[in-house]
């Protein structure tokens, strides 16, 4: 992966799922290199591939947001609608 920047600092203090949980999300983008598909380094708790047209229930707010901020980025300035 070649890092190409930041694309934001996602902060939130979030009683959406549980009670009291702080997300701080540092989010960077950036593109492939090679053909082999990415995966998580050692230090992930958890990942997964994510269709985001379908929606995202149980997501909280603060990473909607940063999706949203990522896919307006990957589709050149447009708005991306779920």
């Amino acid at each position: 992966m070649n890092l190409e920047g930041l694309m934001g600092v996602y902060d939130d203090l979030s009683q959406e799922i549980h009670p009291l949980n702080h997300y701080v999300i540092v989010c960077y983008f950036g593109k492939m290199k090679g053909l082999s598909e990415p995966r998580p380094s050692a230090e992930a708790i958890d990942s997964a591939w994510v269709d985001t047209s379908k929606g995202l229930p149980g997501v909280p707010s603060v990473v909607r947001r940063m999706l949203i901020d990522v896919e307006h980025k990957v589709h050149g300035g447009r708005r991306v609608k779920w």
